[in-house]
């Protein structure tokens, strides 16, 4: 008997809510990590029963029954799938404590190292010592045992480079743990476990995601207000245009339809902005009016200095603020820049290739079949400044996949040599613009 696939679901809160004295049906984001937590104490408790069951589960039980149990059966399968379901509250960010700061040394990270911090975090708990030591304030044990669980994601893929392991959030989906006030179904939370279950051999291991997005060190971002101005312009003025443009049509329809796609980091939680927020959550009064005057205010703000430009996701990523070691030499640099490289490479160019090739089979078999290769607009030729590179990808009529192949090659290989900008590629965002144009090339 062989395993292919293994899915740890098994997590419970490690606290006791008295949703009733909440007020409302579940905390925030920020009540959880915010200023409110201390305020919440009495109405999130935890006794060290409960503290102490909650790693149990959710850490030493995916230990126990992954590494002890299951691993000898999947590693009987040539290709091979484990995926912890873990949070966004695991993250090491939302942990001041000296007692974690193990958990944020990639390299060194040993099993021994994670049962370390979890046990030195109860002996806290024993001690009612968690707010001195610097843990969480409320649902301490659970944020600490899915930074645990993150932390053996990594650990995991190092002992079994042969299976692809990774951790994901499904998202705020609704269970009990938030008394069902969610706002993803059970099937929308599955996206994201699912993906990682069926994802292609070659695909990455021991990252942790939320949904389908890597989660990591927070990269630092430079803003500018004609930036944020041409943002806006695309992602909302845009579609208030074209939609406008469009109506007279769709209402010639008995069952017309519009949909819009947003972003998961569209949600008003990640916005600190408290009449912002007030102003777009009420749905009853909410007017075209009312949201312009709010992106009208945001720029003006910006252009002001009012805003905190730090963390806001369009802009330009400073790439020698993320992820290195500034006390490396140029060398140790320039090797992680090739390493995200080729597996973003790997991932959005040659993973949909893989894909595509073992399912073609199957396409042919259906009258009508067709494929979708989700690209960006980040892939068109007119980001590559190289004139050798625009032509051999822009001359439609002569394009194989081994002229496609060689110009991925011929990248990965200027990068290794740090001749990226010299040689005429993009110098932000290099590896997912050209992954992009060459796919759009496979197309």
């Amino acid at each position: 008997m062989e395993l292919r696939f293994q899915v740890n679901n098994a997590a419970i809160s490690g606290s006791n809510t008295d949703w009733k004295a909440l007020g409302r049906p579940s905390p925030t984001y920020d009540d959880i990590v915010g200023e409110n937590a201390k305020k919440l104490k009495d109405v999130v408790k935890q006794s060290y029963e409960e503290a102490e069951a909650c790693p149990r589960t959710n850490y030493h039980g995916v230990k126990l029954v992954t590494t002890q149990e299951l691993v000898p059966l999947l590693e009987l399968s040539d290709s091979t799938r484990i995926v912890n379901l873990s949070s966004i509250l695991g993250q090491l960010k939302l942990i001041a404590s000296d007692g974690a700061k193990e958990l944020s040394r990639v390299e060194d990270l040993t099993e021994e190292k994670v049962d370390a911090v979890v046990k030195g975090y109860l002996e806290d708990v024993k001690e009612d010592s968690i707010d001195s030591k610097g843990w969480p304030t409320i649902y301490s044990s659970y944020i600490v045992s899915k930074a645990a669980l993150n932390a053996y994601t990594r650990v995991m893929a190092k002992m079994y480079p042969k299976i692809y392991i990774n951790a994901v959030s499904p998202g705020y989906v609704k269970t009990d743990l938030n008394n069902h006030d969610g706002v993803l179904t059970v099937e929308e939370g599955a996206k994201g476990p699912v993906r990682m279950a069926l994802m292609p051999d070659g695909g990455p291991s021991g990252l942790s995601y939320d949904q389908i997005e890597v989660v990591g060190e927070k990269p630092k971002f430079k803003q500018s207000y004609k930036m944020a101005e041409a943002c806006l312009r695309t992602n909302y003025y845009g579609v208030k245009l074209v939609t406008r443009e469009l109506i007279a049509l769709l209402e010639l329809s008995d069952s017309p339809r519009i949909i819009n796609i947003s972003s998961t980091m569209g949600q008003l939680q990640l916005i600190p902005n408290k009449r912002a927020k007030e102003e777009l959550s009420d749905v009853e009064r909410l007017t075209e009016e009312k949201v312009d005057t709010v992106v009208k205010e945001f720029l003006e703000d910006l252009k002001e200095g009012l805003v905190n430009n730090a963390g806001v996701i369009n802009g330009v990523i400073d790439e020698g603020e993320v992820g290195y070691d500034d006390t490396a030499g140029e060398m140790a640099k320039f090797i992680r820049s090739y390493k995200k490289a080729e597996a973003c490479l790997r991932t959005n160019y040659y993973g949909v290739k893989q894909v595509t090739q073992e399912l073609i089979p199957l396409l042919e078999l259906s009258d009508t079949p067709r494929i979708v290769n989700v690209s960006s607009t980040m892939g068109q030729l007119q980001l590559i400044p190289s004139k050798r590179v625009k032509k051999e990808l822009g001359d439609v009529e002569g394009l194989t996949e081994e002229k496609v192949d060689a110009v991925v090659k011929e990248f990965l290989q200027e990068v290794k040599e740090g001749l990226v900008e010299s040689k005429g590629w993009p110098s932000s965002y290099t590896a997912y613009i050209v992954s992009k144009a060459a796919l759009n090339a496979y197309t």
